[in-house]
């Protein structure tokens, strides 16, 4: 499996562009979970595609240092493999991003 961050999400989370493989998915949650106290993402929408499915969450989190809490909607796409399992998840900073790549042909 593939994970890969569009956007402004890998400068402004201190996150690396992809990762690969179940330690890729714990690497990327322990890179964003680094900066921010009891962060966690409220599901707000699930699109089945077929062969993708689209998701709209809102990631919220302390900041570590500053103590402010924030709200932020993002977006997921993930890619179904003929054998019914994720092959590719793409993250995007926001869902507007998530739908312009949903009109993009891969």
């Amino acid at each position: 499996m593939e994970l890969r961050v569009w956007g402004d999400a890998p400068r402004t989370l201190g996150s690396a562009e992809s990762y690969h493989g179940h330690q890729g998915l714990r690497d990327v949650v322990g890179d964003w979970k680094q900066g921010m106290i009891n962060l966690h993402w409220e599901p707000e929408q699930i699109v089945d595609l077929g062969d993708r499915i689209a998701a709209r969450a809102t990631a919220v989190g302390t900041g570590a240092l500053s103590g402010v809490t924030t709200r932020n909607t993002v977006g997921y796409i993930s890619w179904i493999s003929p054998r019914g399992t994720i092959m590719r998840l793409d993250v995007y900073w926001t869902w507007d991003e998530t739908l312009a790549a949903l009109e993009q042909p891969e």
